[in-house]
């Protein structure tokens, strides 16, 4: 591997995964979790686009900005059952930003 490929693995590896989890099959009311989850506005119906967030000096998580718009949870149609999701933002983003307080 030449220094260039080397930097391009090494940056790769920085970077945040997304959110990815998986319902339990054996879960009561999971087909209604799941559709729930599948729903095209599932990120319209549990986030808070109209809170104003102002930056704090820290710049910490939980008042960053995010682009409401460009957020959609994923069902992955290569598992079966549809019980695997995917959401394009880091962990802690979800976890700790106020607009996102109603999925997590």
């Amino acid at each position: 591997m030449n220094a260039e490929e080397f930097k391009l693995f090494e940056a790769t590896l920085k970077e945040k995964l997304p959110v990815t989890f998986r319902l339990n099959a054996g879960e009561h009311n999971i087909d209604k979790v799941s559709s729930v989850l599948r729903d095209p506005n599932f990120i319209n119906k549990f986030t808070d686009e109209t809170i104003t967030i102002e930056p704090d000096e820290h710049a910490s998580l939980k008042t960053t900005k995010i682009d409401y718009s460009s957020l959609r949870m994923d069902c992955k149609a290569f598992y079966p059952g549809n019980v695997l999701f995917e959401m394009m933002i880091p962990r802690e983003l979800l976890k700790k930003n106020i607009g996102l307080k109603q999925i997590h």
